[in-house]
């Protein structure tokens, strides 16, 4: 079957819009790997914030995390496509992850996940009057789309697993969720070169 033609590039950018370096994070909202390498990455972007880079997030679901579709897509509905409010709603999250881990959701029902979505968007600031609305948009066609379009593009790319890091299209594997700055700079400053 063929994949649609989205509407928009995969993927939330922050940094350089016309980067000599791009770095393309695929991560899993729910994945404590993911949780780790975000928070790491995070620093290398305050280090090359005055640097020809961009990053990526693509957001991408693992078979074996039954909350990360449900909080993808309600991180997807607030970012509207805007790659900043993306990277803060994404890091708001991870910071809260161990409320919709499967050790804490192992017991909550598909409707509790949903609650649990609504209220931590709420807690986030988005703006709707009633959990029911939020649903009708979390789960519109739209939405739905939009946050499928970072995993189909994952799979086109052979990404299995999170985080899965890849610098100017190619995976850069020495970099991990454990990668430290220096492990970034050694791989991003020889490009920085001219």
């Amino acid at each position: 079957m063929a994949i649609p033609i989205p509407q928009r590039p995969s993927g939330y950018r922050i940094g350089a819009e016309h980067a000599a370096i791009w770095v393309d994070a695929f991560v899993d909202i729910e994945c404590p790997f993911s949780k780790r390498g975000w928070s790491r990455l995070r620093s290398v972007i305050e280090a090359y914030q005055d640097q020809p880079v961009a990053f990526v997030a693509h957001p991408i679901v693992l078979a074996d995390h039954r909350q990360s579709w449900d909080l993808t897509k309600a991180a997807t509905l607030e970012a509207k496509g805007d790659g900043s409010r993306f990277w803060d709603v994404f890091s708001y999250l991870f910071d809260r992850q161990q409320q919709f881990s499967t050790k804490a959701c192992q017991d909550k029902t598909h409707q509790e996940v949903l609650s649990l979505a609504y209220q931590l968007m709420q807690g986030y600031g988005h703006q709707t009057d009633t959990e029911s609305t939020f649903l009708a948009q979390l789960n519109a066609k739209e939405n739905q789309q939009a946050t499928k379009v970072p995993i189909r593009y994952a799979i086109s790319r052979g990404v299995w697993s999170t985080p899965t890091f890849w610098v100017n299209g190619s995976e850069a594997t020495r970099l991990s969720s454990a990668s430290t700055l220096k492990d970034w700079q050694d791989v991003l400053n020889p490009l920085l070169i001219d």
